[in-house]
């Protein structure tokens, strides 16, 4: 009596068994670091060949399909960066911070390109003889701190003569400027 319940079970599994189909295995998709290399290639190539513009748009693709990965934005960072896009060498080395803390390119990039804007910004500003009060001071402060990060001496100094007390006051004339007056000089 068990085979007679067990049987129309065994059929019906039997019968679906039969209707389910298999397909075939899907072909072996390349690895993403392969498609992703080969992106980048071809953008290194559009370089080469002195297409630029094709090169970021590439790599703006490139970092789409792969959100995760900083070497797109790196690239275009420094793409940007030789093209003296401050502004977009940035942005873009901001997305590889974002990415890698530690990748010191990146952080390269930035420092450089927020320097040079900074400079345009304060070039700008002193031609037009803006440069003065409070944004004058704070700009000094921070060209004394950037020379002392990096070890230089921000600002000659200059020992005043000695006078005795009798004497007459000495004529000033203006001082010649020299390159090492220049606070900004070398940036």
């Amino acid at each position: 009596m068990q085979l007679k319940h067990l049987l129309p079970g065994v059929a019906c599994f039997a019968i679906l068994a039969g209707c389910a189909t298999t397909e075939p295995p899907a072909p072996a998709a390349k690895p993403p670091v392969v498609i992703l290399d080969a992106s980048l290639a071809e953008a290194d190539t559009a370089v080469n060949a002195g297409m630029p513009d094709k090169a970021v748009a590439l790599l703006k693709s490139a970092s789409a399909a792969y959100p995760a990965d900083k070497q797109p934005w790196l690239r275009m960072a420094q793409l940007h960066f030789d093209k003296q896009s401050y502004g977009e060498a940035i942005t873009d080395a901001l997305e590889v911070v974002e990415r890698d803390q530690n990748d010191m390119q990146a952080h390269s990039i930035l420092a450089v390109a927020g320097l040079r804007v900074s400079v345009k910004a304060l070039a700008d500003l002193a031609q037009k003889n803006n440069l003065t009060g409070s944004v004058r001071s704070e700009a000094e402060d921070l060209a004394k701190l950037l020379r002392a990060r990096l070890g230089e001496q921000l600002i000659p100094v200059h020992k005043a003569p000695v006078r005795s007390a009798h004497a007459a006051p000495a004529r000033r004339s203006a001082p010649a400027k020299s390159a090492t007056d220049d606070p900004f000089a070398g940036f």
